[in-house]
């Protein structure tokens, strides 16, 4: 293309090629200021050939390429992985600079809260493995599911509230019996106290299974050595009871109206137990044995005179939520604590009122988030009222917030669950027929549908999922996710590294 303009240049009248070469040494005002003067003594014919050869000018630069590649990886902090997976399509320098381990290990950070590092994310294999589930997830699309688990050990429907699932086992209370059973093994196993207590509440980890009982007793066993233990709790009446690695944590309520509300973190490895006092009202609770901490979500107002309290319910243009991080030491301590301020999302409706829901809701999703309902003010239109979902992801040590509006409202009981760092399952009254939606935050629809996942229930008249019925429940994580009702339960898999061949009878996506 050079080579031919030169050429048209050297041809050229000698009297035009003065003008041109005088028209380039030119500054640039002056420059302006002569194709201005050109520009105006067009006719149409000449204007029709400049906008010609204005089209064949790309004014696009590749400025991901050009920058360096620190400042890449800032960039991709805007982007899903579902993005960068299409634009790695564009061209080599954007697939060579997307797949760099820079940009894997940033990616990989922001989604997992874990460093990149050759064990972790090492591969590209790897790092695309982690990729495509985490994109499964966020639409709802499973690998594959257990079309008859006919053969898998089935809670009771009116025990779906006490059912709880962590890591691909999941447990519930058979009268004086815990029953746990696991689907990467597919193996069972029971539990029950010396004198077949009956029991109450059960709570699953990674390592061990705790259920307390009428009497006022924690009882815990080692899902490996199935070791057991028990401890003696202040009161039957707790809010939030939590397990995590080998400890335990329940919150109480101050007994005196001079006395705070606590919380008794119990652990089996020192079988000590400690407490430790938070402020009143509280909303939620996540317990971290990993981090070794414990995070609590308090519900706060900022009064007339700048100042901030707990209450129980708040106006929200004045509402936000406080979140405290307790550290506890080697032998079982509670240390300093760091807080910070956590404000609503600006969907809430400014001129509603915001409640903790507590305790009607949070057992039945086993004390693994909180809720807080906006209600409208008085007056309005509506009855129906949004919900704030508070949840907790461990392994990013953040806490995730979802909206619920009354257009995405849920059908009752609740049923929904928190399976990834700011990913909520939920089922939702879709024109009467109850449907599996997922909540992301981060994606450009916050709310779609999970297609592939049905949960096979007949459309409803009412509200409520089953109007005669209450056993309603739905568990998962990144691996599984579990429903259990009326018809029995239902099993959807989301990772490719757990083999099919371990079932008998799947369902292919």
């Amino acid at each position: 293309m050079y080579g031919w303009m030169q050429a048209v240049f050297l041809i050229m009248d000698p009297e035009v090629q003065e003008i041109l070469i005088r028209f380039d040494g030119l500054a640039s005002p002056d420059r302006r200021a002569v194709y201005r003067q050109i520009l105006s003594q067009f006719n149409l014919d000449e204007w029709r050939d400049v906008r010609d050869q204005l089209d064949r000018v790309s004014f696009h630069k590749d400025i991901l390429s050009a920058v360096p590649l620190e400042i890449a990886a800032q960039i991709t902090k805007y982007l899903d992985l579902s993005e960068l997976h299409v634009f790695q399509r564009v061209s080599k320098d954007w697939h060579s600079l997307l797949t760099s381990s820079l940009i894997r290990a940033a990616v990989f950070r922001r989604y997992t809260g874990y460093n990149y590092d050759s064990v972790t994310a090492g591969s590209s294999d790897e790092f695309s493995a982690f990729a495509r589930r985490r994109v499964r997830l966020e639409r709802g699309q499973p690998l594959w599911k257990i079309c008859d688990p006919a053969y898998l050990p089935l809670p009771k429907p009116w025990n779906a509230t006490s059912l709880d699932y962590c890591n691909g086992r999941y447990a519930w209370i058979d009268g004086t019996t815990i029953v746990v059973h696991s689907l990467h093994s597919n193996m069972t196993q029971y539990f029950c106290t010396q004198n077949r207590d009956p029991l109450m509440e059960v709570r699953l980890s990674e390592n061990v299974i705790a259920a307390t009982t009428p009497r006022g007793y924690c009882h815990i066993w080692d899902l490996q050595s199935e070791e057991s233990a028990w401890f003696r709790l202040p009161s039957c009446r707790h809010s939030f009871f939590m397990a995590s690695g080998r400890s335990i944590a329940l919150a109480f309520i101050g007994i005196m109206t001079s006395e705070g509300d606590y919380v008794l973190y119990w652990d089996l490895n020192t079988r000590a137990a400690r407490t430790i006092n938070i402020a009143t009202h509280l909303g939620y609770m996540a317990l971290n044995s990993e981090a070794r901490s414990l995070t609590t979500v308090h519900l706060e107002e900022r009064n007339y005179y700048n100042a901030c309290v707990q209450p129980q319910h708040s106006p929200a243009k004045r509402a936000h939520l406080q979140v405290t991080k307790y550290l506890v030491d080697e032998s079982a301590t509670f240390g300093r604590s760091s807080s910070y301020t956590l404000e609503l999302p600006a969907i809430v409706d400014a001129t509603g009122h915001v409640e903790i829901r507590y305790p009607d809701t949070s057992p039945k999703f086993s004390d693994r988030m909180g809720l807080f309902s906006v209600r409208p003010r008085e007056g309005s239109p509506s009855a129906l009222s949004s919900m704030v979902t508070v949840a907790y992801d461990p392994r990013t040590d953040q806490v995730d917030l979802h909206v619920l509006q009354p257009e995405h409202t849920p059908f009752y009981p609740l049923c929904m669950t928190s399976v990834d760092h700011n990913i909520l399952y939920y089922i939702k009254n879709d024109n009467g027929k109850p449907q599996i939606w997922i909540s992301n935050p981060d994606a450009t629809s916050p709310h779609r549908p999970s297609k592939c996942m049905n949960p096979q229930l007949p459309r409803e008249a009412t509200s409520r999922v089953y109007s005669h019925a209450t056993g309603f429940a739905l568990h998962g994580d990144r691996e599984f996710i579990l429903m259990i009702d009326e018809n029995g339960l239902k099993v959807w898999c989301f990772d490719e590294a757990i083999h099919i061949d371990d079932y008998s009878c799947v369902e292919t996506f």
